[in-house]
């Protein structure tokens, strides 16, 4: 159970996504990224200058998953591309060579998701991983004199750390999450609506031993990814619509680090309340 190809575990059970693109109170300058069919546009990332910026995830068709990589000075989008696309590729090994992992997301039909990212002076790729060997959609450049846009600031936090999950705060129907890693493995976060009168400690026991089907049956309803996958000191900023009720949170991701193990068997899961 849960012992899937290491780029497979990024895009697990994120099927029935729905967040709504919504703007922070100061509008960032925005990168959309649509995806129609098989084909992956980007626009917006033509001039930008380094400060805090919204990727807004869409798409018309099916979904393809995405992910927004910091190349290191000195590497290549084809190099990672190149690396990414051999047999069995480790996602913490392409960041440890290559760069970081800063932003991602779903789109297609019915896909939408906004997420606010701190961008420094670098090339960036973004990488198709919906499949075992990802896809170059664009690249673009970050460059100039700094915006001086800064992160939204939110009521809720997520610090995500091998192997805890720390949530504080007041979680919002409708408010922005403040996701922090703090490594040193990259991580993802996937939420989790618990049905009304079902057992917090049963889910996040169920969770934690693996077993799908009993934990299935404490969901009420379709899971949410917040993060797609972020390299140890990102922060993002994830604008989500959440019911009122009790989540549960879950890292899906595994890499050697962790033994093959999926971070939430480790310890990766814990439990919030969404007013």
């Amino acid at each position: 159970m849960l012992r899937k190809p290491l780029w497979a575990v990024l895009v697990v059970l994120v099927a029935a996504l729905a967040l709504p693109a919504l703007a922070p109170a100061a509008a960032l300058p925005k990168v959309r990224v649509v995806a129609r069919g098989h084909a992956v546009t980007v626009t917006g990332a033509d001039a930008l200058a380094p400060g805090a910026t919204t990727f807004a995830f869409s798409g018309t068709g099916k979904e393809v998953d995405l992910l927004v990589v910091r190349l290191k000075p000195g590497k290549t989008a084809a190099e990672l591309l190149a690396a990414a696309s051999r047999p069995r590729a480790d996602p913490t090994k392409l960041q440890d060579e290559f760069g970081d992992f800063v932003a991602g997301g779903a789109a297609g039909r019915g896909l939408k998701l906004s997420v606010d990212v701190e961008l420094t002076a670098a090339d960036y790729v973004v990488l198709d991983i919906t499949k075992q060997k990802p896809k170059q959609v664009a690249t673009f450049t970050v460059a100039g004199i700094p915006t001086g846009a800064a992160l939204p600031t939110t009521s809720a936090s997520v610090t995500l750390k091998d192997f805890r999950i720390k949530a504080h705060g007041t979680f919002h129907k409708r408010g922005g999450i403040t996701v922090h890693n703090n490594g040193p493995s990259p991580h993802m976060l996937i939420a989790f609506p618990l049905r009304p009168g079902a057992s917090k400690k049963d889910a996040l026991k169920f969770l934690k031993r693996g077993k799908e089907r009993q934990f299935g049956r404490l969901i009420g309803g379709p899971p949410v990814a917040l993060i797609q996958l972020i390299t140890p000191g990102v922060t993002d900023v994830v604008h989500a619509k959440l019911r009122t009720g009790t989540w549960v949170l879950a890292c899906f991701y595994a890499d050697a680090r962790s033994r093959g193990m999926p971070h939430m068997m480790l310890g990766m899961e814990t439990a919030i309340r969404v007013k």
